[in-house]
């Protein structure tokens, strides 16, 4: 599978903190913001960064996600960042990026990661 974004959303159902609340390539909905059932999780494939060339032909490719999670606190926001860091790393995906900021809007705590993966590209 090729698509990030929808490697680590499959990932992700692993953590039950989440139970239904992963959203993959989708807007999140009003109803959950407005009523602030946090944690939830926010999925984004990001752009084919490096492809691996052999003999004219690919190979492989670094593939990338950016999961945005919503949380109350500081601490959840840290709780998670370790959780799924530890969690995408036995698949092969290395945190690239990572911060923490303040939703003035929802009072949400949102811990944003980008994720890397290499790929071999199969054949056919």
């Amino acid at each position: 599978m090729r698509i990030g974004a929808i490697q680590v959303g499959n990932i992700l159902k692993a953590v039950e903190a989440f139970e239904d609340r992963i959203y993959v390539l989708k807007r999140i909905p009003e109803s959950v913001l407005q009523n602030k059932e946090t944690p939830f999780v926010q999925v984004h494939g990001l752009p084919v960064t490096e492809n691996y060339y052999s003999g004219n032909k690919k190979h492989g490719e670094i593939t990338s996600a950016q999961i945005t999670v919503y949380v109350q606190t500081n601490r959840e926001a840290e709780q998670f960042l370790t959780q799924i860091e530890a969690l995408l790393s036995a698949h092969e995906f290395e945190c690239s990026f990572f911060e923490v900021n303040p939703n003035y809007e929802y009072s949400f705590v949102v811990l944003t990661m980008r994720f890397n993966k290499y790929q071999k590209v199969r054949e056919k």
